[in-house]
């Protein structure tokens, strides 16, 4: 049916570094996955935090595409296109920024709401 394993390795290119080389050597007998940076064997929390570290959004729809991943944006609102966009071209930061910006508006949004009942309550009484 093929292969009992596989070996993965993409290497990235840092500027004024030395590139970063992640292997993932799966063995599906085994069901097993091992993975390595810079040929010496790590966790697979490891490799992870070297991606944040480069800025590689691993969740991200708009780096990588997968088939399977592809029907997530058949699914998602304009709001959900809009924030996974969001964190696919600008820094974490600013996403991080954005959904706090957004956390502190909703309590504001809730004011003109209250305002209009509020008259009309106080018109009503006239």
């Amino acid at each position: 049916m093929g292969e009992e394993e596989a070996t993965l390795e993409v290497e990235i290119h840092v500027e004024k570094q030395i590139n970063v080389v992640v292997s993932c050597r799966i063995n599906q007998k085994k069901h097993k996955t091992l993975w390595f940076l810079q040929g010496r064997e790590v966790s697979r929390k490891t490799v992870m935090e070297k991606m944040v570290e480069l800025n590689i959004q691993m969740d991200s729809l708009c780096q990588f595409l997968p088939q399977d991943r592809v029907a997530d944006f058949a699914l998602m609102n304009s709001q959900q296109l809009l924030v996974a966009t969001e964190k696919a071209v600008e820094a974490p930061q600013l996403s991080h920024l954005l959904q706090k910006l957004n956390s502190s508006l909703k309590p504001l949004l809730k004011i003109p709401l209250w305002l209009m009942k509020a008259c009309s309550s106080f018109s009503s009484t006239l």
